[in-house]
C-alpha cells in the first residue's frame, strides 16, 4: 500500500530532528535532546548505523554491492521540506566547506547555487526513515546504506520513497530528480529488539 506520510513535525522540528538523526551517523557518540553524553554514548553502542556514501553517481570503489530499487509502487512516501538557510545552519556542525554557503565558489566548482550538506540530506532522510519504519524508535535503526545521486539545494522538499523490506530512495520533487538511489535500511523487528541490543 503507497501512503503519503507527512511526519508529526513543524519545520523547525523538522530541522532538529535532521541534526539528531545525522549526529547519531558518526562514529562519535553525541548527546541527545534532553539527555547528557552517558546518553548518547549508551543509544551509539545500542545501534551502531553504518554508512556506505558516495559522490554524486559513478563508482564508489567500497565493494558494497548496489541495492536495486524495487519495480513495484513504494509502501511509504514521506515528505520532508529544507528551509533555504538551512546549509548555513548546518555549519554549526563544523563543515564550514564554502560549497555550502558563497555562491561564487559555488558557481566555480559548476553548482548553481550552495548545495545541501550531504550528511544533511541524509540526516532528512533517516528522519523519514524512522518515521515509516520505526516508529520514531532510534533503537530499531540498525543500519543504513545509500548512493548520493544529486545535489539538494536548500528550500527543495526531500521526499523518500520507502519499501517495507527497507529498501528506499530520494528525491527532489520540485525538478523530479533522485538525490538518493540504491539505499538500505535495516531496521530490527520490535519482538526481538531486546535481543539484538543483549
Amino acid at each position: 500500500m503507497n501512503t503519503r506520510t507527512q511526519p508529526r513535525s513543524t519545520p523547525r522540528q523538522s530541522f532538529a530532528v535532521c541534526l539528531l538523526a545525522a549526529a547519531a551517523l558518526p562514529a562519535a557518540a553525541a548527546p541527545f535532546a534532553g539527555g547528557d553524553a552517558a546518553q548518547g554514548r549508551e543509544m551509539h553502542a545500542a545501534h551502531c548505523v553504518e554508512c556506505h556514501a558516495k559522490r554524486f553517481g559513478g563508482e564508489d570503489g567500497s565493494g558494497v554491492a548496489r541495492v536495486e530499487t524495487p519495480d513495484t509502487s513504494p509502501d511509504h512516501v514521506v515528505d520532508l521540506p529544507t528551509r533555504p538557510e538551512q546549509a548555513l545552519l548546518y555549519r554549526l556542525n563544523g563543515d564550514l566547506n564554502p560549497l555550502h554557503s558563497d555562491p561564487a565558489r559555488a558557481r566555480k566548482l559548476g553548482f548553481e547555487m550552495p548545495i545541501l550538506h550531504g550528511l544533511c540530506t541524509m540526516g532528512v532522510v533517516t528522519h523519514a526513515l524512522l518515521s515509516a519504519l520505526a516508529g520514531y524508535d532510534p533503537r530499531a535503526l540498525r543500519a543504513v546504506s545509500l548512493r548520493f545521486q544529486n545535489p539538494v539545494w536548500p528550500g527543495e522538499t526531500i521526499r523518500t520513497e520507502i519499501w517495507n523490506d527497507g529498501r528506499f530512495r530520494a528525491r527532489v520533487p520540485e525538478r523530479d530528480a533522485i538525490v538518493i538511489d540504491g539505499g538500505l535500511a535495516r531496521v530490527s523487528h520490535p519482538a526481538r529488539r531486546g535481543e539484538q541490543n543483549d
